[in-house]
Protein backbone atom coordinates (compact mmCIF):
# COMPACT_ATOMS: atom_id res chain seq x y z
CA UNK A 1 0.00 0.00 0.00
CA UNK A 2 1.52 3.69 -0.64
CA UNK A 3 1.85 5.63 2.18
CA UNK A 4 -1.05 7.65 2.86
CA UNK A 5 -2.75 5.57 2.71
CA UNK A 6 -1.67 2.88 6.30
CA UNK A 7 -1.50 6.25 8.28
CA UNK A 8 -5.51 6.17 8.44
CA UNK A 9 -7.04 7.03 11.84
CA UNK A 10 -9.79 4.69 11.27
CA UNK A 11 -10.00 1.78 13.27
CA UNK A 12 -10.61 -0.91 10.90
CA UNK A 13 -10.95 -1.47 7.22
CA UNK A 14 -13.90 -2.54 4.83
CA UNK A 15 -12.82 -4.29 1.23
CA UNK A 16 -15.59 -4.65 -1.19
CA UNK A 17 -15.10 -7.56 -3.69
CA UNK A 18 -16.80 -7.14 -6.82
CA UNK A 19 -17.59 -10.28 -8.79
CA UNK A 20 -18.43 -11.55 -11.80
CA UNK A 21 -20.40 -14.65 -11.30
CA UNK A 22 -22.27 -15.45 -14.33
CA UNK A 23 -20.31 -17.99 -14.99
CA UNK A 24 -21.05 -19.74 -11.60
CA UNK A 25 -18.24 -22.14 -12.48
CA UNK A 26 -15.53 -19.49 -12.88
CA UNK A 27 -16.24 -16.31 -10.93
CA UNK A 28 -14.10 -13.41 -11.93
CA UNK A 29 -12.69 -10.85 -9.97
CA UNK A 30 -13.89 -7.34 -11.31
CA UNK A 31 -12.64 -4.70 -8.62
CA UNK A 32 -11.62 -4.16 -4.71
CA UNK A 33 -12.52 -0.79 -3.24
CA UNK A 34 -11.05 -0.68 0.30
CA UNK A 35 -12.81 1.93 2.66
CA UNK A 36 -11.38 3.15 5.97
CA UNK A 37 -14.57 2.82 7.86
CA UNK A 38 -16.33 -0.29 9.13
CA UNK A 39 -19.21 -1.55 7.39
CA UNK A 40 -22.60 -1.13 8.78
CA UNK A 41 -24.85 -2.72 5.91
CA UNK A 42 -25.57 -2.77 2.45
CA UNK A 43 -29.18 -2.03 0.73
CA UNK A 44 -30.40 -2.52 -2.90
CA UNK A 45 -32.29 0.36 -4.35
CA UNK A 46 -33.40 -0.47 -7.85
CA UNK A 47 -30.41 -1.27 -9.48
CA UNK A 48 -27.41 -0.29 -7.48
CA UNK A 49 -26.28 -1.65 -4.32
CA UNK A 50 -26.00 0.59 -1.16
CA UNK A 51 -23.40 0.21 0.96
CA UNK A 52 -23.41 1.84 4.10
CA UNK A 53 -19.89 2.71 5.87
CA UNK A 54 -18.64 4.47 9.63
CA UNK A 55 -15.52 5.89 10.02
CA UNK A 56 -14.74 7.82 13.60
CA UNK A 57 -13.76 11.41 13.24
CA UNK A 58 -10.78 11.16 15.25
CA UNK A 59 -9.23 14.54 15.07
CA UNK A 60 -11.57 16.14 17.95
CA UNK A 61 -12.21 14.69 21.17
CA UNK A 62 -14.91 13.79 22.90
CA UNK A 63 -16.59 15.49 26.28
CA UNK A 64 -15.32 12.37 29.23
CA UNK A 65 -16.78 12.61 32.41
CA UNK A 66 -14.45 13.23 35.69
CA UNK A 67 -14.74 11.14 38.82
CA UNK A 68 -15.23 11.77 41.42
CA UNK A 69 -17.60 14.23 39.43
CA UNK A 70 -17.18 18.36 40.20
CA UNK A 71 -19.79 20.52 40.80
CA UNK A 72 -21.88 22.01 37.84
CA UNK A 73 -19.69 25.35 37.69
CA UNK A 74 -16.59 22.94 37.02
CA UNK A 75 -18.09 20.52 34.44
CA UNK A 76 -19.52 23.44 32.58
CA UNK A 77 -15.78 25.06 32.47
CA UNK A 78 -14.48 22.32 31.21
CA UNK A 79 -16.90 21.59 28.66
CA UNK A 80 -16.69 25.15 27.63
CA UNK A 81 -12.96 24.89 27.75
CA UNK A 82 -13.23 21.61 25.46
CA UNK A 83 -16.22 23.68 23.03
CA UNK A 84 -13.65 25.91 22.38
CA UNK A 85 -10.63 23.20 21.78
CA UNK A 86 -12.73 21.34 19.35
CA UNK A 87 -13.77 24.68 17.27
CA UNK A 88 -9.88 25.41 16.70
CA UNK A 89 -9.80 22.33 15.62
CA UNK A 90 -12.38 22.00 13.69
CA UNK A 91 -11.67 25.48 12.03
CA UNK A 92 -8.17 24.55 11.15
CA UNK A 93 -8.98 21.16 10.45
CA UNK A 94 -7.96 19.78 6.85
CA UNK A 95 -9.92 17.26 4.04
CA UNK A 96 -7.54 14.90 4.82
CA UNK A 97 -8.07 14.77 8.75
CA UNK A 98 -11.74 14.25 8.43
CA UNK A 99 -12.61 12.77 5.85
CA UNK A 100 -12.13 8.50 5.63
CA UNK A 101 -10.13 7.66 2.40
CA UNK A 102 -10.22 4.68 0.07
CA UNK A 103 -8.59 2.72 -2.43
CA UNK A 104 -10.02 1.72 -5.37
CA UNK A 105 -8.03 -1.45 -7.73
CA UNK A 106 -9.49 -2.75 -11.11
CA UNK A 107 -8.20 -6.32 -11.42
CA UNK A 108 -7.69 -6.34 -14.79
CA UNK A 109 -5.16 -3.02 -13.83
CA UNK A 110 -3.57 -2.91 -10.33
CA UNK A 111 -0.77 -0.79 -11.14
CA UNK A 112 -3.02 1.71 -11.51
CA UNK A 113 -5.08 1.69 -8.23
CA UNK A 114 -5.95 5.22 -6.67
CA UNK A 115 -6.29 6.12 -3.45
CA UNK A 116 -7.94 9.33 -2.27
CA UNK A 117 -10.89 10.89 -0.48
CA UNK A 118 -13.72 9.17 0.05
CA UNK A 119 -16.09 12.37 -1.50
CA UNK A 120 -15.42 15.78 -2.35
CA UNK A 121 -16.53 18.71 0.15
CA UNK A 122 -19.69 19.14 -2.54
CA UNK A 123 -20.47 15.34 -1.75
CA UNK A 124 -20.63 15.85 2.36
CA UNK A 125 -23.69 16.26 3.69
CA UNK A 126 -24.65 17.22 7.52
CA UNK A 127 -27.37 17.16 9.84
CA UNK A 128 -28.84 20.35 11.28
CA UNK A 129 -28.65 19.31 14.59
CA UNK A 130 -25.33 17.16 15.47
CA UNK A 131 -25.53 13.55 15.38
CA UNK A 132 -22.59 12.26 16.64
CA UNK A 133 -18.42 12.25 16.08
CA UNK A 134 -18.67 9.77 12.98
CA UNK A 135 -18.53 10.14 8.84
CA UNK A 136 -21.48 8.13 7.39
CA UNK A 137 -20.39 7.03 3.87
CA UNK A 138 -23.02 5.72 1.05
CA UNK A 139 -21.37 3.38 -1.20
CA UNK A 140 -23.22 3.42 -4.80
CA UNK A 141 -22.20 0.61 -7.09
CA UNK A 142 -24.03 0.35 -10.44
CA UNK A 143 -24.54 -3.12 -10.76
CA UNK A 144 -24.88 -3.05 -14.23
CA UNK A 145 -21.82 -1.45 -14.88
CA UNK A 146 -19.48 -2.52 -11.40
CA UNK A 147 -16.28 -1.76 -12.66
CA UNK A 148 -17.12 2.62 -13.47
CA UNK A 149 -15.90 4.50 -10.64
CA UNK A 150 -18.60 5.56 -8.43
CA UNK A 151 -19.38 8.63 -6.55
CA UNK A 152 -19.53 8.46 -2.99
CA UNK A 153 -21.56 10.66 -0.59
CA UNK A 154 -20.25 11.22 3.21
CA UNK A 155 -22.89 12.59 6.10
CA UNK A 156 -21.53 14.24 8.97
CA UNK A 157 -22.65 12.08 11.48
CA UNK A 158 -23.78 8.60 12.86
CA UNK A 159 -25.62 5.86 11.25
CA UNK A 160 -27.95 5.11 13.26
CA UNK A 161 -30.63 2.88 12.01
CA UNK A 162 -30.48 2.33 8.01
CA UNK A 163 -33.90 1.24 6.11
CA UNK A 164 -34.66 1.42 2.48
CA UNK A 165 -37.79 1.57 0.34
CA UNK A 166 -37.56 0.80 -3.39
CA UNK A 167 -36.31 4.02 -4.76
CA UNK A 168 -34.58 5.25 -2.12
CA UNK A 169 -31.82 4.75 1.26
CA UNK A 170 -33.18 6.05 4.43
CA UNK A 171 -30.44 7.42 7.48
CA UNK A 172 -31.93 8.29 11.09
CA UNK A 173 -30.31 9.12 14.09
CA UNK A 174 -31.06 10.67 17.65
CA UNK A 175 -30.25 14.29 18.49
CA UNK A 176 -26.98 14.97 20.56
CA UNK A 177 -26.94 17.39 23.18
CA UNK A 178 -26.70 20.84 21.90
CA UNK A 179 -24.78 23.76 24.06
CA UNK A 180 -26.33 26.86 23.81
Amino acid sequence: TDGDWSTQPAPGFTRLSLVDVSDRAAPVLLRTIDYAGTYVTTRRVDNALRVVLESPITAFQLPTTPWPLPGLDELDAAFDALWLENSAAIAGATLDEVIPRKRDTLAAAPELAETEAIALCTDGYGPATPSGMAVTTIVSIDLDAPQTKQRDVVVFGDPGIVYATEDSLYLTSARDYVKD
